[in-house]
């Protein structure tokens, strides 16, 4: 009995020490030690770098120091989950950077773009059409003419063609005209009254020979008219784009013309082997006298520069009036192939 009482005051002396030994541990324990440690995150030493924006704005351990944050923070956004999350004790501020969400990034995108739904909608090929004929609006295109409308041309020209006398030829056998040849060279001057179409008035030298073939007591008589003129042409040309190209122009023309006899007009008689030479002035009761008509003709028009053009064409010169009266009455026709080149300018 002695020696079990003996064994009850040493356990309890025992159990006492553990006590007190107990207490003391836990009154050295640091917060830190208290934490609990998950078992896949390592322990980590205080971070000592400078807070980030976003730590700045989380609540820290000081009650003072939140307060001010959030109020700044009211008026923009309603706080993020973490800002609502308090500190547990014993735990330090967390000082990572929370890594954004997806969705607040996209929106975000969404509203600084100002994206529309039609942006991101395929371009239809009519659309793409548009947009082109937009942006070749400041350069002309293939079929497109610069404007000519109230611009000047000034040209040149030459002929070379054939002449047929019309009228009353003398005599009772077999006579009859040949075809001679004919020239004529000459300038212009026009204005374009419309983009298509203007008033060119033309001054040029014409030759314009007659030969007459007839038999005159059983002998061949052959007599040749030589006539010149200084022709005044006024037409009204028009043109017409040819092969859908802006290189070249299909032209029409017609109008009237005024010859006054130029040169010595000279008849040339000669039968057999005698040629007789009489000018035709003095003729009597012979006549000679200007003539004028009508004419018209058309061709193609090239451009060989922005300004300046080459032409082709046919023209024709048909006398309404008798130049050379005597034992002939005879008017003279000329058509001829014209090569010519003219300037458009604006003087103005």
């Amino acid at each position: 009995m002695k020696y079990f009482a003996y064994a009850v005051v040493l356990i309890a002396l025992l159990s006492g020490a553990m006590v007190l030994s107990q207490g003391r541990t836990d009154d050295v324990r640091t917060p830190d030690a208290t934490r609990e440690t998950k078992p896949d995150e390592p322990a980590r030493a205080p971070d000592t770098r400078k807070p980030d924006a976003d730590a700045q704005k989380r609540p820290v351990d000081d009650p003072g120091a939140t307060e001010q944050p959030a109020k700044k923070d009211a008026d923009t956004a309603a706080p993020s989950d973490d800002a609502k999350k308090t500190v547990e004790p014993g735990k330090g501020p967390d000082t990572r950077t929370a890594e954004p969400e997806k969705k607040d990034t996209t929106e975000h995108i969404i509203i600084d773009r100002k994206d529309r739904p039609e942006d991101h909608a395929p371009e239809r090929p009519a659309e793409k059409k548009d947009r082109r004929d937009k942006t070749d609006d400041d350069a002309p295109s293939r079929t497109r003419r610069l404007g000519d409308e109230g611009k000047f041309i000034f040209g040149a020209y030459a002929g070379y063609g054939f002449v047929y006398p019309s009228g009353l030829i003398a005599g009772t056998g077999d006579q009859g005209a040949d075809v001679t040849a004919g020239y004529a060279v000459g300038g212009e001057l026009g204005y374009m009254l419309l983009e298509g179409g203007g008033l060119f008035l033309g001054v040029e030298y014409a030759s314009k020979p007659i030969s007459i073939n007839r038999t005159y007591m059983r002998l061949s008589q052959q007599v040749q008219y030589q006539l010149a003129f200084i022709d005044y042409v006024l037409t009204y040309r028009g043109f017409f784009d040819a092969f859908d190209t802006r290189k070249s122009r299909l032209f029409a023309e017609i109008g009237m013309f005024y010859g006054s006899r130029s040169g010595r007009w000279v008849m040339r008689e000669t039968m057999g082997s005698t040629t007789y030479e009489r000018d035709m002035a003095t003729l009597k009761p012979g006549k000679v006298q200007n003539e004028y008509g009508i004419c018209f003709g058309f061709g193609v028009q090239f451009d060989a520069a922005r300004d300046v053009s080459v032409n082709v064409g046919l023209r024709f010169e048909i006398s309404l009036q008798n130049a050379f009266e005597y034992e002939d009455e005879l008017k003279t026709n000329l058509g001829m192939l014209t090569l010519g080149a003219c300037y458009k300018f604006d003087p103005f």
